[in-house]
């Protein structure tokens, strides 16, 4: 973006000076997205991009430079993604006019015969920012598991996948003609969440698996039947397990590869697999109060395997107890943990109890086959999570039970509580205290159902009409059912057609991974708009009135700061690890291609709508590639040719070729689609302009209207960091009670202009 002043202006078109030249260029109202002719005088400070057009230049994009609406000295950002709002559904009737009909729901052409307008597009991208397509066969291993890509190649030649095309220029296809969410992916289950605080837990072991599924448990609550001399004496929140202190010192920890000594350890000499080892232990008569939390716990003094009891008769006292029971140790695997867990019932026989004495003594539990099966899949998410980074010696360590392919089995020790919600109880099973919980709704819950993909033949959406349909209901195959139907465009390959030069090495700055946890970013109110910071604390994925927050789109940015796209080093991180990628020969801006597009059978308003989605608006950018949260991949298409393909022309008696080029009807086409679809999702007299996803596509792909604002991930501090950290400014965000702090709501893309806070791990506004 180059800065500069309109010099002159006269209702329909002016001419801005541009910082360090003397010379007027050109610009249009139609260049000057987000601001109206009220809002446009001479001597306003602007933004732009500046494209040769005819040998002359001509300014596009233009921004009005906004004062910063922030108090002096207040830091402000742009998140890097946002998203494109559903429309509601049509109302479709049999008056309705053929051109809105194609673009609801409805029954595609057939393949057999012509009926439509057929041909092929001759197109241009041209790279606005650095644009990086990684090529999967030639990666590079290098040290610490740090993985350098190269540039896709065909014969030697760079060039970006039809593949890659087809996705980009679908996904706005989509969104502008308000389809379904192809890509999206069904929960099986609802998400999890961190739990702030630990739910009414049973301890329990697993005793039986049964042969419906459902597991039998033995009931192991220190705080029911204390023998003569054990009270509880009236101590607040005591634990249900022992406390095994000193399991981990924190003292001792070390990075070199051990994770604590040994020696000062109350788990010496104790096997390595020692979770759910059968152990003695000396227990305190009497809770133990902790030392800063509102609870207490009888206090296991020293623990050996139930085969050594008789070690521990020599240090019995008068306030302690020996016992018989099953340690539970997870490893250290938060920051600083230093004690485990004993699952113990005051018993002093050192056999444990038959199953039948369980069930008569009503000590044994029955988990639900259901219950099983969602605990089983939330051990497989934890190894999901965890899988990458589970071979490293770092601290904390990883848990003992995210492991591969890990289940539930006869011995395991686990807490069990039944989740009640809506008169419905549900048995939940986690091997720790304060777990991941599970939202009782599924994603695709809060989806509009106009927005789901599509599953009859005769009901497709306009994107999977035109790109393509494959159904999802695997198990109809009978002979008269449709399973799929293909697709009316072919994208081919784009061919590196002007080279502008690349970047050599790049080693990015670490990407995030999608977090739909994080509530206010990917949910909103049905009912309201959310305001600009609003503070909603009740938005999750079983509150009412919430839905999602639609398509999610990377925001066009330039990616012209190193300091925010490449990796940060410092004397603890070299930045050669497995968190980052080097990218090699990543294309400077300036760099073209060209690749066709052929269509057949489509009607002038589908035609339109692919012009469209293809070509966009003046100053409008697709986002492609690698890196697009660092500001990677911002091109723009220009369709050079259009030709027509006349059946009746080619195979008539005069043999002609049948082609003829239809370059000036572009515009007509794409006038065509946004009429229609103007009118079908709003009233007559509204505008194309005026349609949510259209505002929200426009604010996202063009240049930011506030184009002070830096755009980067959330985090703690206006500088990137070496360690990342990004998480910070999310549990920041998060606090409540002791901080009470902020929270902070992602406004919807048309009116994210201020940008957002930052805020530290505390809570605490930055």
């Amino acid at each position: 973006m180059i800065r500069g002043r309109i010099n002159r202006w006269n209702g329909k078109y002016g001419f801005i000076i541009l910082e360090g030249q003397h010379i007027d260029t050109f610009f249009h109202k139609d260049d000057t997205p987000g601001l109206t002719e009220n809002d446009l005088r001479e001597g306003l400070e602007v933004t732009c991009e500046v494209r040769q057009q005819g040998g002359k230049s001509r300014a596009i994009n233009v921004r009005a430079i906004v004062p910063p609406v922030q108090p002096q000295g207040e830091y402000r950002f742009l998140n890097p993604y946002n998203f494109v709002r559903f429309l509601n559904e049509p109302t479709i009737l049999p008056t309705t006019p053929i051109t809105q009909q194609l673009l609801g729901r409805c029954m595609p052409p057939p393949h057999d015969r012509w009926v439509g307008l057929s041909g092929q597009l001759i197109c241009k991208l041209t790279a606005d920012s650095l644009l990086f397509v990684s090529d999967s066969e030639r990666v590079e291993e290098r040290q610490n598991g740090h993985k350098a890509y190269s540039f896709f190649q065909l014969d030697g030649k760079a060039a970006i996948p039809a593949t890659t095309l087809r996705g980009v220029i679908r996904s706005v296809f989509e969104a502008v003609t308000n389809s379904c969410l192809s890509s999206f992916q069904e929960d099986k289950y609802p998400l999890e969440y961190r739990e702030a605080h630990s739910p009414d837990f049973i301890p329990v072991r697993v005793i039986e698996l049964c042969n419906d599924g459902s597991a039998l448990l033995e009931r192991l609550d220190c705080t029911q039947g204390l023998p003569s001399g054990v009270s509880t004496n009236g101590k607040p929140n005591v634990m249900m397990t022992g406390a095994v202190k000193a399991a981990y010192p924190p003292r001792v920890l070390q990075t070199n590869g051990n994770w604590y000594n040994e020696r000062y350890s109350s788990l010496r000499g104790l096997p390595a697999d020692r979770d759910g080892l059968r152990v003695a232990a000396i227990v305190s008569k009497q809770p133990i109060e902790h030392a800063r939390r509102p609870f207490s716990a009888f206090e296991v003094i020293e623990v050996v395997p139930a085969s050594q009891a008789s070690t521990l008769q020599l240090q019995m006292s008068p306030n302690h107890i020996m016992v018989y029971g099953w340690l539970h140790a997870t490893g250290p695997n938060i920051e600083n943990k230093h004690d485990e867990r004993l699952f113990f019932r005051w018993e002093t026989n050192p056999n444990p109890k038959s199953n039948d004495e369980l069930k008569n003594l009503h000590l044994a539990i029955t988990c639900s086959k259901e219950g099983v099966a969602e605990y089983n899949q939330h051990l497989a998410e934890y190894w999901h999570r965890h899988a990458k980074g589970a071979s490293k010696v770092t601290l904390p360590q990883l848990s003992v039970f995210v492991t591969p392919g890990r289940k539930l089995k006869v011995g395991d020790l686990v807490y069990y509580f039944e989740d009640h919600k809506d008169g419905v109880s549900i048995d939940v099973l986690r091997a720790v205290t304060i777990p991941r919980r599970r939202y009782r709704t599924k994603r695709q819950e809060l989806l509009p159902e106009f927005s789901h993909k599509c599953r009859e033949y005769d009901k497709l959406c306009p994107a999977c009409r035109t790109f393509g349909w494959v159904s999802q209901n695997t198990n109809d195959v009978s002979s008269e059912s449709h399973t799929a139907y293909a697709s009316r465009v072919r994208f081919g390959n784009a061919i590196l057609s002007s080279d502008a030069g690349v970047e050599s090495e790049i080693s990015l700055a670490v990407l995030g991974s999608p977090k739909p946890t994080t509530t206010r970013f990917y949910l909103r109110p049905k009912s309201r708009r959310p305001a600009d910071g609003e503070e909603d604390c009740q938005v999750d994925y079983d509150a009412d009135d919430v839905t999602l927050r639609g398509r999610k789109f990377y925001r066009h940015h330039n990616a012209m700061n190193p300091g925010e796209y490449t990796r940060m080093t410092d004397q603890d991180h070299d930045g050669i690890d497995d968190k980052s990628r080097t990218i090699i020969d990543a294309r400077k801006p300036g760099n073209a291609f060209k690749f066709t597009v052929d269509f057949e059978n489509l009607s002038e308003v589908e035609l339109g709508a692919l012009l469209w989605s293809i070509q966009l608006e003046q100053g409008m950018h697709h986002r492609l590639g690698y890196a697009k949260p660092l500001g990677f991949g911002s091109v723009h298409i220009e369709v050079q040719d259009v030709a027509i393909f006349d059946p009746l022309v080619r195979y008539g008696k005069d043999l002609e070729s049948g082609w003829e080029k239809k370059i000036d009807q572009i515009t007509n086409w794409i006038t065509t689609f946004e009429n229609a679809i103007s009118m079908l999702y709003r009233h007559r007299d509204d505008r194309f302009n005026s349609l949510e996803n259209v505002a929200d596509l426009r604010t996202l792909l063009s240049a930011p209207i506030n184009s002070l604002l830096p755009i980067h991930y959330p985090r703690s501090q206006p500088e990137p960091q070496a360690e990342g950290k990004n998480f910070e400014w999310f549990v920041g965000n998060k606090r409540s009670g002791k901080y009470p702090g902020p929270r902070l709501v992602l406004p919807l893309a048309e009116d994210d202009r201020r940008g957002i806070r930052l805020v530290d791990r505390d809570g605490e506004l930055k």
